[in-house]
C-alpha cells in the first residue's frame, strides 16, 4: 500500500512511519522545512516538499496515493488564533480538497481536546465541545470539513487521540527535571485524576490497524489508556524513574489557573511565552474520562503496555538522549 503521511516529522507521524515502513508499506510524507525532510527521511519516507497551509503540487501527489494519513497540525497551549486556523482548518481544507472524488481512505488525527477539557465522560460518539481555547475550536472546526466530506463520500476516519508518551518525547520527562530543578513538582487539583494518556507503540498500532481495515465513512476512533493511573501516580512513576528528589506539591485548581491568567496577561503584555496556560492547567487538572471500549471493539485492539514500562522506557531513552535530542516536536507539530 502506498500511504501518504502529513506531519511526519511529529512525534506520532515519525512513529507511524517507522511502523508503516516495518509492515512493508511505500510512504511519502510532507515535509515544509530542511529539518523536516531529514527527519521523514531518517524515519524511512520519500520526502514531498510543500506546506500543508499552501496549496501547491503536494496535493497531486497526495492524491496518487492509496491511502492518506493527515497528522499535520498546530499543537500548542498558547498561540494565536489566526495560526491555529491557518494550519489546522486551512491545512486541512487543503487536504480535503486534494482527495475530492478520490478513492483511497483517509485518517484524520484530531484530539480529546476537542472537548475542551470540561468535566465528564466521552467515547468516540461524544461531540465536539471546544469551549473558547483556539486549539481546541480549530481541531473541531477541522472535524467538522472532514465528517461534511465523508458525506459527499470520502472514505474517511476521525481519530481522537488523547496525550502521547514514550521514546521519541522530549517534553514528559524534559518537564518534569525543569520543575524539580525548583524542588517542587506541582499537581492541579487532588491528582487522582484520570492521566489522560496512551503509549506511543499502543496508539501506532491502532492507526496501523484502522488503515489495513478502513470502515464506514465519517466513523470516529479514540485512542487513550484507560489503566494509565492517575495524574499523580503518573508523575510519582517518573520521578522515581528519573531518580528525582523533589517534593510533590498539590495546588487547588482556582489557584493555578489565577497563576496561568496573570502568566498570559504578561504573556500579551511582553510578547514572550507564558510559563502556565490556562489550558495546561485544565487538562491536567480536570476530570475527563475518554473510554476507547468501542474503538477496541471496531478494531479488535486495547493498549498492552503497562504504564510501569512505557514511563520507564521514555526515561531511558530520554536519559540517553539528553533534552536537546534532535527529535520531533509533539504530537505532530512539524511538516506544518
Amino acid at each position: 500500500m502506498r500511504v501518504f503521511v502529513t506531519g511526519g516529522s511529529g512525534f506520532i507521524g515519525g512513529a507511524l512511519i517507522r511502523r508503516l515502513r516495518a509492515d512493508g508499506h511505500e510512504v511519502l510524507a510532507l515535509a515544509r522545512s530542511g529539518r523536516g525532510a531529514f527527519l521523514v527521511a531518517a524515519a524511512g519516507a520519500v520526502v514531498v516538499r510543500g506546506d500543508i497551509a499552501d496549496p501547491g503540487p503536494w496535493q497531486d501527489e497526495m492524491r496518487r496515493a492509496d491511502a492518506v494519513v493527515h497528522g499535520a497540525a498546530k499543537v500548542s497551549d498558547w498561540g494565536a488564533k489566526k495560526e491555529f486556523d491557518r494550519v489546522n482548518v486551512d491545512g486541512t481544507l487543503n487536504v480535503l480538497h486534494a482527495l475530492r472524488h478520490w478513492p483511497g481512505h483517509f485518517v484524520h488525527i484530531s484530539s480529546v481536546a476537542v472537548h475542551g477539557w470540561r468535566p465528564g465522560s466521552y467515547t468516540e460518539n461524544s461531540p465536539a465541545s471546544p469551549g473558547r481555547h483556539p486549539y481546541c475550536r480549530s481541531k473541531a472546526a477541522a472535524e467538522a470539513f472532514v465528517e461534511a466530506s465523508a458525506g459527499e463520500g470520502l472514505r474517511a476516519s476521525i481519530v481522537r487521540i488523547a496525550g502521547v508518551y514514550g521514546p521519541g518525547d522530549t517534553h514528559f520527562a524534559g518537564r518534569l527535571l525543569d520543575y524539580a530543578a525548583s524542588g517542587r513538582i506541582p499537581i492541579v487539583g487532588r491528582g487522582d485524576q484520570p492521566s489522560k494518556m496512551i503509549y506511543i507503540d499502543d496508539a501506532i498500532a491502532a492507526l496501523a490497524t484502522l488503515l489495513a481495515r478502513p470502515g464506514e465513512p465519517g466513523a470516529r476512533y479514540l485512542l487513550n489508556d484507560p489503566a494509565v493511573p492517575s495524574v499523580e501516580d503518573m508523575v510519582r512513576l517518573a520521578v522515581r524513574a528519573l531518580d528525582l528528589k523533589a517534593e510533590v506539591r498539590h495546588v487547588p485548581e482556582a489557584l493555578a489557573l489565577a497563576a496561568a491568567f496573570a502568566e498570559e496577561t504578561r504573556a500579551r503584555l511582553t510578547g514572550s511565552p507564558p510559563l502556565l496556560t490556562s489550558y495546561a492547567v485544565r487538562a491536567m487538572g480536570r476530570r475527563c474520562f475518554f473510554s476507547p471500549e468501542g474503538t477496541s471493539r471496531k478494531l479488535d485492539w486495547s493498549p498492552v503496555v503497562k504504564a510501569e514500562d512505557g514511563v520507564a522506557r521514555t526515561v531511558a531513552w530520554f536519559r540517553k538522549n539528553g533534552p536537546k535530542a534532535e527529535t520531533p516536536p509533539p504530537a505532530g507539530e512539524a511538516g506544518r
